[in-house]
């Protein structure tokens, strides 16, 4: 069997799973996806996440020009750019925008470390991609902000954190006293007592949790601490580049408050029904006010569990597929034509919009509003999308099999 069709058909698998788990971030290159299965398989990966673009600190000040690879594969159109002949083995021309962008990146980094908001050189420090954990953890020490407590707490629970004081005197406790009203700092409390094996300080935090009227991971809001610090004189390409990595960053921060809201709210627990009218209220809470298609996916599994009627099951999982078509237009695409300046236009419209009004949920309702089209409509039109992609998925099973079996 062709090595290419293998690669492919694998590909075809790895699609469908990831439309499957109904959250997408991106898919201009830098996407990850995430459903609550592959959210625990992430989790147990200790958090490694997609791979980065390349790190803005510590490129030498002076860029030196990319020396030649291989003889080029295809002329792309680069916006800012035009058509440029690209290599062999950039056939998007990520690595040719990458390069690009490098000096534009330098630039940000210093201008996020002269920023007076601190949440803005804590994104700073996560874009040297390197381990950073202890100067974030000195950032939270010294500032009663429950972002960067947030931040540092991921950075310091990361496999490649080097073990230091600072993260030693920061805790998921300390963040619900600066944020007693916020279920995402409870709920990564109730993790840290359980994994204490402390069950009467998990089942107090988990209380709290429930009771909140906020969920709000940090993590998932860098783009709106850095966004506006990119010069305004970056092309857009290299301007969608920048804002994509950030993304990424924000991908591979983890979610453990929605993992611990999950493992508690477990098709067993909820039979209890104290614990399933506070699964109900988690639920409830990620559905009206999850800035995120992941807070979404989370909100319907929880709220399917804890006794969420079928009719109001149906209906949210309507208006995430509805999200999920906004998405797929907002973010036109990958292949030969990501960087087209139609295809980084509609990008960087959507990433701003992202940003400026927080989080990935208000700016894709404001699209959806704007499409003229119900929600029945567009979950139908993601139906039948993911009909196509397990036609795909089951006609090539056969040849998927026998990869794997080639590969063992």
């Amino acid at each position: 069997m062709n090595a290419t069709r293998k690669v492919v058909l694998t590909g075809i698998l790895a699609a469908y799973l990831a439309s499957l788990a109904g959250w997408l971030w991106l898919r201009a290159g830098r996407s990850t996806a995430h459903s609550e299965a592959n959210a625990v398989a992430h989790a147990a990966a200790a958090g490694a996440g997609p791979a980065l673009p390349p790190a803005f600190a510590g490129i030498p000040p002076t860029h030196p020009t990319p020396k030649p690879g291989p003889p080029a594969a295809e002329v792309l159109e680069i916006c800012g750019a035009g058509k440029v002949p690209v290599a062999a083995d950039d056939p998007d021309g990520l690595q040719y925008v990458a390069a690009r962008a490098a000096p534009d990146g330098d630039r940000w980094v210093k201008a996020l470390f002269a920023s007076s908001d601190l949440r803005a050189q804590a994104v700073a420090l996560l874009l040297t991609n390197t381990d950073q954990s202890e100067a974030l953890a000195g950032l939270a020490l010294q500032n009663a902000d429950p972002a960067l407590y947030a931040i540092a707490l991921s950075a310091c629970d990361r496999p490649n954190a080097t073990p230091s004081a600072a993260c030693a005197q920061i805790s998921p406790q300390a963040w619900t006293q600066l944020d007693a009203d916020n279920a995402a700092a409870w709920l990564r409390a109730a993790r840290s007592f359980r994994v204490a094996g402390d069950t009467a300080g998990e089942r107090a935090a988990l209380t709290r949790a429930a009771a909140a009227h906020r969920f709000e991971d940090y993590n998932l809001s860098l783009s709106a601490y850095s966004q506006a610090s990119i010069p305004a004189d970056v092309g857009p390409a290299e301007w969608n580049y920048l804002a994509g990595t950030v993304v990424g960053i924000e991908a591979a921060s983890g979610i453990p408050s929605h993992l611990e809201a999950s493992k508690y709210c477990s098709r067993d627990a909820v039979s209890d029904a104290l614990v399933a009218g506070q699964c109900r209220a988690i639920a409830d809470l990620l559905d009206a006010h999850g800035s995120s298609l992941i807070d979404l996916v989370f909100a319907k599994s929880i709220g399917a569990r804890a006794g969420w009627s079928k009719e109001r099951v149906d209906l949210a999982t309507k208006y995430r597929d509805a999200l999920m078509v906004a998405l797929d237009r907002a973010e036109p695409g990958i292949g030969a034509s990501r960087w087209s300046c139609s295809g980084v236009l509609a990008s960087n419209a959507y990433l701003r919009d992202m940003s400026n009004r927080g989080g990935e949920v208000p700016a894709l309702r404001e699209r959806l509003e704007q499409s003229g089209e119900s929600v029945r409509e567009l979950a139908q039109q993601h139906r039948q999308y993911m009909e196509k992609i397990m036609r795909q998925v089951q006609a090539a099973t056969p040849d998927i099999e026998e990869a794997k079996s080639d590969a063992k």
